[in-house]
């Protein structure tokens, strides 16, 4: 099933959290990629099977983060999303936070982070970036959330 949404001007759609106190990233027909308040985990849902996968945020991960991050807003631009802009600044304060967490800042201290709602990725054949999170799920394992 498709859905159509009619959009008036400096109007913006934000994609819901998978749990309380997570940020997505990225949201795509695909996948979700959320990223938690206390930016040490990253939560991946399958859009098909709705599947929750975790990854936890290490300074081998955060590479890998940032460059997905840079195929996002690639992404955005590449499709003329209207909340490019506004994407790319969420993805750095959440890119940037992580950052923070993996050089050793306490996780209290980012306890009420709020770097806003991230809008969806405007349809289009399977991404890159969502081919990249597919990749990442496959790589790293039995990362599957148990009661999932």
């Amino acid at each position: 099933m498709t859905y159509q949404i009619a959009i008036g001007e400096g109007m913006q759609l934000g994609v819901a959290p998978t749990f309380h106190g997570f940020h997505p990233i990225w949201a795509s027909a695909h996948h979700q990629v959320d990223i938690c308040n206390n930016v040490d985990d990253v939560i991946i849902r399958d859009g098909k099977t709705g599947t929750l996968y975790r990854l936890p945020i290490s300074r081998d991960f955060l590479a890998e983060l940032g460059v997905l991050v840079r195929g996002m807003n690639a992404y955005d631009l590449s499709t003329h999303n209207p909340w490019a802009d506004h994407n790319a600044r969420v993805r750095a304060a959440l890119l940037y936070a992580a950052q923070r967490r993996v050089e050793g800042a306490k996780p209290q201290s980012l306890n009420m982070f709020e770097p806003g709602p991230i809008a969806p990725a405007l349809d289009g054949p399977m991404s890159e970036v969502d081919h990249a999170v597919a990749m990442l799920v496959e790589q790293h394992g039995d990362t599957h959330i148990p009661g999932q």
